[in-house]
């Protein structure tokens, strides 16, 4: 899906729903389901639900509140947020557990996004968040021959990429890292995909589960 501004988010509302029928890989694998169950929170906030398939999950275990920069959703209560400059609607230290599943990435300013999760995080709550993988063998070897990381092109709605060390900044000051899961590793031989079991090296995603300090 090509990159919108906030703007055309809302004009484009009918498409880009339809867009989100398919699952990020850590909601599809049922890995953050499990990291929910495994936290047992009381109160959790989902930014980015998309289509709701997570959060018709989660509600029916948690009291759940949802933002997304448009409501695509049928029986959810989802509160209109740009998490990229709007201010969450949620008192300080409000939440048990955050989820933000394949969204940072897509933010135009995820310092900000990160400022308002801590604030309304409990203290030693739990972010989940993930983002692409961009130190894979596959994305290093774009980057070499090509110039870009792979999954960040000018045809898709990628923008806020992340080294070890921006990271570092963005995250770690607020928060500690508890857990890391990456995608299953595959590598393609004519166009087939053939698993490779080095998750860290060949998996295109990457799931965080961070501690608020």
């Amino acid at each position: 899906m090509k990159q919108y501004t906030p703007e055309e988010i809302k004009n484009n509302h009918s498409y880009i729903k339809n867009e989100l029928n398919k699952q990020s890989y850590f909601v599809r694998e049922n890995i953050i389901q499990k990291l929910v169950d495994d936290y047992n929170p009381i109160d959790v906030l989902e930014i980015g639900g998309g289509n709701g398939f997570l959060s018709n999950i989660i509600k029916k275990k948690c009291r759940l509140k949802c933002v997304d920069i448009d409501d695509y959703q049928s029986n959810m209560d989802v509160q209109i947020v740009d998490v990229s400059r709007e201010k969450l609607p949620f008192n300080n230290s409000y939440f048990d557990l955050v989820i933000a599943s394949a969204l940072v990435e897509h933010l135009e300013n995820p310092f900000f996004f990160k400022r308002e999760v801590a604030r309304v995080l409990k203290q030693n709550g739990k972010l989940i968040v993930s983002i692409p993988n961009i130190f894979n063998l596959r994305s290093k070897l774009s980057f070499l021959f090509k110039g870009n990381v792979k999954g960040y092109n000018k045809h898709n709605n990628h923008i806020a990429l992340f080294t070890k060390d921006i990271f570092h900044k963005l995250f770690l000051g607020d928060f500690t890292i508890e857990k890391v899961r990456y995608s299953r590793g595959y590598i393609k031989v004519f166009n087939k995909k053939i698993i490779i079991p080095i998750n860290s090296i060949f998996g295109d995603k990457v799931l965080f589960v961070l501690k608020k300090t």
